[in-house]
């Protein structure tokens, strides 16, 4: 089951030397894709990463987007939010690591997506996140276009690319099996 978690503002922050608007989508998965998530489960979710967002200074939507401050390493972040949650999760809802994870002291799966947000308006993110609402394996693929415009296809890949790339992602929605 995918997540989903709003937090957002549109203005501009500044902090120091710096002027920025730092917004990314952040996904975390369930270990084995159990759907260990009921409405009880994701609302204690919620009030878990507001509390954990607000200690960081960031802001909110489990599809998450956050806004966050440049000094802040969103992977520190990230590891934080899916530490206390699952901790929390864990010990206020003892019976799922029996009935999902086999009794072992998992909830979230050690990866996570997390993708910039910069040049998509928040009205067209918020959007494309109230429609992730079923569980629905989402397939990125990548399209590389050079200045020159030639263009290069690599499905479901993740890279770090040099200035003159412009990258669009797509995705594909299948259903999940399981």
């Amino acid at each position: 089951m995918y997540l989903k978690i709003h937090f957002t503002h549109q203005s501009w922050e500044s902090q120091f030397c710096s002027v920025y608007r730092l917004t990314a989508h952040v996904v975390f998965i369930i270990k084995y894709r159990r759907k260990a998530i009921n409405d009880e489960i994701l609302a204690r979710l919620k009030e878990i990463f507001v509390s954990t967002l607000t200690k960081w200074d960031s802001t909110f939507h489990v599809h998450w987007i956050i806004d966050y401050k440049p000094d802040i390493a969103l992977s520190k972040l990230i590891a934080n939010l899916k530490t206390v949650s699952s901790r929390l999760i864990r010990k206020e809802f003892p019976y799922l690591a029996a009935k999902y994870f086999d009794n072992k002291p998992y909830f979230w799966t050690g990866a996570y997506f997390v993708a910039s947000c910069g040049g998509v308006t928040i009205e067209r993110l918020k959007k494309y996140v109230e429609n992730q609402n079923s569980p629905k394996k989402v397939v990125p693929s990548i399209e590389l276009s050079s200045v020159r415009g030639s263009r290069t296809r690599i499905p479901n890949c993740q890279l770090s690319l040099p200035n003159p790339f412009k990258v669009k992602v797509s995705t594909q929605v299948r259903s999940q099996s399981r």
